[in-house]
């Protein structure tokens, strides 16, 4: 199991590289924002990688917790979705800008990474990175909406 919930996991975060780089081709006037966005996505996919070499030596556990995989499923079919839309009928920076704000939030409330722990100082690093960029990328995102939303 804790190697499929990582793999979601892994999978969740290319899923919003993916999205936010689609932003970045529909707001080319925040094109560089959402592409810093989805590299840092990207970043954190790679994060997650390396913290999958660790499980097997147990200097990386998965602890169960209160976000299950169906959770990270039901959030990539809503990301397919956004894409698809975004791929076929177009999204305002707004909501786009909106979108990103929530999902970052979503993240930091549902704990995602709060299931591990680690026994290592070189797992807790890598993990405490990936935490303080998500919550980065959470301000950031809900920085860019206030201050488009107030230039509309």
């Amino acid at each position: 199991m804790s190697g499929s919930y990582l793999e979601l996991m892994i999978l969740q975060e290319s899923k919003v590289a993916e999205l936010y780089q689609e932003f970045a081709a529909l707001d080319p006037g925040n094109g560089e924002y959402w592409s810093s966005m989805a590299e840092a996505e990207r970043r954190h996919a790679g994060m997650l990688r390396e913290l999958r070499e660790f499980l097997p030596s147990r200097r990386a556990l998965l602890v169960e917790g209160r976000v299950r995989a169906e959770a990270i499923r039901a959030f990539l079919s809503y990301a397919d979705g956004v894409l698809e839309k975004a791929r076929k009928e177009g999204i305002t920076p707004l909501k786009a800008l909106s979108i990103a704000t929530d999902i970052e939030k979503s993240l930091l409330e549902k704990g995602m990474l709060d299931h591990f722990r680690g026994a290592s100082p070189e797992v807790n690093g890598v993990l405490a990175k990936l935490k303080e960029e998500t919550a980065g990328h959470a301000a950031m995102a809900e920085e860019m909406w206030r201050k488009n939303r107030s230039s509309t």
